[in-house]
């Protein structure tokens, strides 16, 4: 049957016109109903998306809080392994990337850190590749459909560790920038997303954003949210930068209690105690490595 018209302007008849109308008001509902999941689904933290990647995250948890290389690296091994037997799984390309990253933050973790100085003036060959194969990573784990927030914030702060110089920050400036703005739009909640944009404002220069009070506010949240130990060493940073010596060192101290393995935070709790000038910026010696009492 036709369905009944307006023979004279060719228009559906009012029955035709109702009976639009109720399925546009129906698809306008269910779109209105679907939105806030799809927000809600965009902006989660990413999860992995199998078994075996959830397990292989857990265990760079794990490794990155022993504090050591051989640790770091085994994991490594295995995301490999792994992105062999399953290479459309996202979620483990998603996990190597950060694992690069954390070899790479190994590298200088011991390192002391002062605003707008970078670790290198001309970064070694072999910590260029290592980032180089994060940045793979973080493409490969896209190109099989990762757009999540904690994908970004893995590229951003590999990016940061190619700046040696200003032009080398000019340059990376604002891919940076994109990554922790597609981040923070993803999972701005994200205690290790907070940390990163902590870490940008405090580490930067001046001339590209330099604020101790801003960056304590986002290591604050990721302290409070997250569990990584590294949030409240920034945060005792920050204060110290501010002048507040006693809440620095109470950061310092929370950061030691939440993970022994972080020798850095140990070593610069005991320069703190010790009233040293500035604890944070030179690097940790062998000496103090070995005065320090066991965990």
């Amino acid at each position: 049957m036709q369905p009944l018209r307006n023979e004279k302007r060719g228009r559906p008849s009012s029955i035709t016109r109702a009976r639009l109308l109720v399925l546009l008001l129906c698809g306008g509902l269910v779109a209105w109903l679907l939105l806030p999941a799809v927000r809600d689904e965009r902006s989660q933290i990413a999860r992995p998306e199998s078994t075996a990647s959830s397990l292989l995250d857990g265990a760079l948890k794990l490794a990155r809080r022993s504090g050591t290389l051989e640790a770091l690296d085994a994991v490594l091994a295995r995301a490999r392994e792994q992105a062999a037997r399953t290479p459309a799984d996202a979620g483990t390309w998603r996990v190597m990337a950060d694992a690069h990253l954390e070899r790479a933050l190994y590298r200088v973790y011991l390192r002391g850190l002062r605003v707008g100085e970078p670790f290198f003036q001309e970064l070694p060959q072999d910590l260029e590749q290592e980032i180089d194969a994060g940045l793979t990573a973080v493409q490969t784990a896209r190109a099989h459909g990762d757009e999540c927030g904690t994908l970004y914030r893995i590229e951003a702060l590999l990016l940061s560790q190619k700046i040696t110089s200003v032009m080398s920050a000019l340059r990376y400036n604002g891919a940076i920038s994109r990554s922790l703005a597609s981040a923070t739009e993803r999972a701005g909640d994200d205690p290790d997303v907070q940390q990163a944009l902590g870490l940008r404002k405090l580490l930067s220069p001046q001339m590209f954003g330099h604020d101790a009070a801003a960056a304590l506010q986002h290591f604050e949240r990721a302290a409070r949210d997250g569990e990584d130990e590294r949030a409240c060493v920034y945060a005792g940073m920050a204060c110290q930068l501010l002048g507040q010596a006693e809440a620095a060192l109470g950061w310092l101290e929370r950061a030691a209690r939440r993970n022994q393995g972080n020798m850095f935070a140990r070593a610069v709790l005991a320069r703190l105690r010790g009233g040293e000038d500035d604890p944070f910026g030179r690097d940790v010696t062998a000496e103090e490595l070995a005065a320090l009492p066991a965990r």
